[in-house]
């Protein structure tokens, strides 16, 4: 293991002497912004990575990110919003994309900066309603918005040939069978877990497939539909109090 991290520890020493390593356009280059030395941690575990690039309004075209990093004094500020960031629940530190000067549409990447920081996980957090059917709700635009925002990853898991079950892609349909199982514990799940939680799964990727594939747009009124009518049909009201209460006067 100690020879493994031999390259890391020399690559933190250069950082510790000259400041961060960072990508600047395309390059790797010693800046003098922020001194690191935390990569041998990275190597062992110690420190763990989220990736922040993806953003609300850039998807595929990384060049059209919209945060941006100024220098005050002998340090960035950072501005802007990232979606979909890679392990953020698990996360000590992240490697940030933004950007350090405007775009240039005839060289789109340049000015665009990876930073390396800590990072606050309570900033990050997406936590589901508490209400099991809400949360099976929010899952499914979950699922759909992370489809439309990373297309190619997306294929890469559902859509590979020959056709087989792709580590992502059965962890994906285990977290949502947890969702469900959640509403039959409620007891609020009409059909069987194992056949619910298949028609959930392959509403939610036929729709997301439909919008990677440009036929519909993410907020087209039929996704929702779609996805509330499947809801309607898996899942039954709550049992309130008040319910019992009027079928004990109707008998």
């Amino acid at each position: 293991m100690d020879g493994d991290l031999a390259p890391l520890r020399d690559i933190a020493f250069l950082a510790k002497k000259y400041g961060a390593l960072l990508l600047v356009d395309g390059n790797l280059r010693l800046e003098v912004y922020r001194a690191i030395a935390d990569l041998p941690g990275v190597a062992t575990g110690e420190i763990v990575m989220s990736f922040g690039v993806t953003e609300p309004n850039a998807g595929t075209d990384t060049s059209r990110i919209q945060t941006r990093a100024e220098l005050r004094g002998d340090r960035f500020v950072v501005n802007g919003r990232k979606v979909w960031n890679t392990n953020a629940q698990n996360a000590t530190h992240i490697l940030l994309l933004a950007r350090t000067a405007p775009r240039d549409p005839a060289r789109p990447f340049r000015g665009l900066t990876l930073f390396f920081t800590e990072f606050d996980r309570a900033s990050a957090a997406r936590t589901p309603p508490a209400d099991p059917v809400e949360a099976l709700r929010w899952a499914a635009d979950a699922y759909l918005a992370y489809g439309a925002a990373h297309p190619t990853y997306y294929r890469l898991m559902f859509q590979q040939r020959p056709a087989r079950p792709s580590p992502a892609g059965l962890a994906s349909y285990d977290r949502l069978r947890r969702l469900v199982a959640a509403v039959g514990a409620a007891g609020r799940l009409v059909p069987p877990l194992e056949d619910a939680t298949a028609a959930f799964w392959c509403t939610v990727h036929g729709v997301t497939s439909l919008v990677i594939a440009g036929y519909l747009e993410p907020d087209a009124p039929s996704v929702a539909l779609v996805r509330d009518a499947m809801i309607a049909q898996l899942t039954r009201p709550p049992d309130t109090g008040r319910s019992r209460a009027r079928k004990g006067r109707r008998r």
